[in-house]
């Protein structure tokens, strides 16, 4: 008799602790998701308003170089210059984030996959143990 309650005992505490490695799993799995999401939608606002930015200028630059017929490349090339040297602070603010949310995006998923295998091996062992 004593065995069988050892055993059960063994189940709970086993179980138990199933139980919490599964939630971190989903935790981890869902801290990895919406870096990866986050990082996404910063990629999509930025060059969206980058984007809208430069084409309003070039079309106001465009309509003061030459109105009625389309700017020549020669024409356009110091706009080019001009919004790069201008927007150089903000390009260089966008970079630094994009790789400081990498390397999260990258670490989150790095901690999923840790989680997973080893929640893969506990579930392993306790399968040999049955």
């Amino acid at each position: 008799m004593p065995h069988k309650s050892a055993a059960l005992r063994q189940n709970n505490a086993l179980s138990r602790y199933a139980e919490k490695l599964m939630t971190r799993l989903e935790a981890a799995q869902l801290h990895a998701r919406l870096q990866s999401m986050w990082l996404d939608q910063y990629n999509q606002r930025f060059w969206t308003d980058n984007n809208v930015r430069f084409s309003r200028a070039l079309q106001e630059y465009e309509s003061t170089i030459s109105p009625n017929t389309p700017a020549s490349l020669e024409q356009v090339s110091p706009f080019y210059r001009e919004w790069l040297a201008t927007n150089a602070e903000r390009l260089r603010h966008y970079n630094r984030t994009l790789w400081v949310a990498t390397y999260k995006v990258i670490g989150a998923q790095v901690w999923y996959r840790c989680v997973l295998g080893y929640t893969r091996v506990v579930a392993w062992l306790a399968g040999m143990r049955e």
